[in-house]
């Protein structure tokens, strides 16, 4: 498992972590990808923080004129972060094998090699 850039702080470290309690076990990683998974959990934090805003405001704002009364809504940029940012966690959790698909994926790769060479010697013994 690498270790986390000393940059990385705050809400991005705690996402590492998160992050490295789920990928550390799957035993994938090397030092190489410490910064790809500092880029997740940069956009991971980044998404909830974004989250946690829309919870609190809402995903849509009042637009007020001047006397103060509500003439019309628009949507809140944190739902445009909240969509940017899941799209890259999610692509990138992909990278890692963290979603149903990218490790059935994987599995699929690991059994097709156990058997194809379960067959490649089968062939050599029955030669």
């Amino acid at each position: 498992m690498p270790k986390p850039p000393e940059w990385l702080d705050g809400p991005a470290r705690e996402a590492w972590d998160e992050l490295a309690a789920a990928v550390g076990p799957m035993r994938v990683l090397t030092n190489a990808d410490a910064l790809a998974l500092a880029q997740l959990a940069e956009y991971l934090a980044r998404w909830k923080h974004a989250t946690a805003q829309i919870t609190r405001y809402g995903d849509v704002l009042p637009v007020k004129d001047d006397a103060g009364k509500t003439v019309s809504l628009k949507r809140s940029p944190y739902v445009a972060m909240q969509l940017e940012y899941g799209l890259m966690i999610r692509r990138m959790m992909q990278e890692f094998g963290l979603t149903p698909s990218a490790r059935s994926r994987l599995t699929q790769e690991h059994d097709t090699k156990q058997v194809e060479a379960i067959f490649s010697r089968k062939a050599t013994l029955l030669k």
